[in-house]
């Protein structure tokens, strides 16, 4: 399997339910993008073990990078911007108030999750960045969180969050859906 620029967007979200091989093929891809263009990286959400046991000797290949997100610290690093810092983040999303709402409402950790997805292709603009998404079996619902949040608020910085994950991210051309799914 080889990857090339012109067939895919330069993001790739590589969905599916849990077992279907959706980290191995994540993987697989990052490879044949090192191997095809020099350079990609593979974003994970966790704790990175399976990606790194998926890349098995391909981790050390130089040009590929492994990014692992933590929801927990996406959440803070998609609010430090929005709260006007990072010890206003850390004092906010500590309150238990706040703690019990982001638990109520995934849409929030989905959209923080997005954001750290779209900071990794800013941050390697010469890079494909391949990825793996949670095992949630409604992946690409991730793709329609920003314009539904974007529609619930008219202004502010959560609005200008999801306008900046649309333009940037989510749209057409921007990235590209791969699903891996069983016979």
């Amino acid at each position: 399997m080889s990857a090339t620029k012109g067939s895919l967007a330069r993001v790739l979200l590589v969905t599916g339910k849990g077992g279907v091989g959706k980290t191995t093929v994540a993987a697989g891809l990052a490879v044949a993008e090192v191997e095809a263009n020099g350079s990609a990286a593979l974003v994970e959400f966790g704790d990175g073990e399976s990606g790194q046991r998926a890349l098995g000797d391909a981790r050390n290949l130089r040009g590929l990078t492994h990014v692992v997100i933590h929801p927990a610290e996406a959440i803070e690093r998609a609010a430090t911007p929005l709260l006007g810092g990072a010890l206003m983040a850390k004092l906010t999303l500590g309150n238990f108030a706040v703690k019990r709402m982001l638990r109520a409402a995934p849409a929030i950790r989905e959209l923080a999750m997005l954001e750290c997805v779209r900071m990794v292709s800013a941050e390697k603009p010469n890079r494909r960045v391949i990825v793996d998404l949670p095992a949630t079996g409604h992946g690409l619902a991730w793709l329609a969180v920003s314009s539904q949040l974007r529609a619930a608020t008219s202004s502010g910085p959560l609005h200008d969050l999801c306008v900046r994950l649309e333009r940037d991210l989510v749209r057409a051309g921007m990235c590209s859906p791969v699903v891996v799914t069983l016979p």
